[in-house]
């Protein structure tokens, strides 16, 4: 399967019951990919956080998120691990995401 994925231009999209597994996979499958050299991209996209989660751990996986809906806007090979849950929480329309969208690079200063 990854070898299919490794040479065709497109995402597919993995879909787990348990999202613990998905992530676990998901590193399985970057540490195998770092070996192959393959250039395919191995996303895990979580699910929205619920309410009562620690406020740390709910911004992680609020960034996790944005981060792959961010790696989505540009053409690349790529697989991503995730849950139906995941797929339909909510998520900025496309957009509204391009014009909040801000890149950052080491050095660069920002005004807020």
């Amino acid at each position: 399967m990854l070898n299919y994925l490794s040479k065709e231009h497109q995402t597919s999209v993995a879909l787990f019951a348990n999202p613990r597994e998905a992530a676990e996979l998901a590193s399985e499958i970057r540490t195998h990919i770092n070996w192959e050299n393959s250039g395919l991209e191995v996303l895990y996209f979580p699910e929205d956080p619920p309410a009562d989660i620690d406020a740390a751990r709910r911004a992680d996986r609020i960034s996790e998120r944005l981060a792959v809906l961010s790696a989505l806007l540009e053409e690349r090979r790529r697989i991503i691990l995730t849950t139906p849950e995941a797929l339909l929480g909510p998520c900025l329309k496309h957009k509204v995401f391009l014009a909040q969208r801000v890149r950052l690079a080491a050095g660069d200063a920002l005004p807020f």
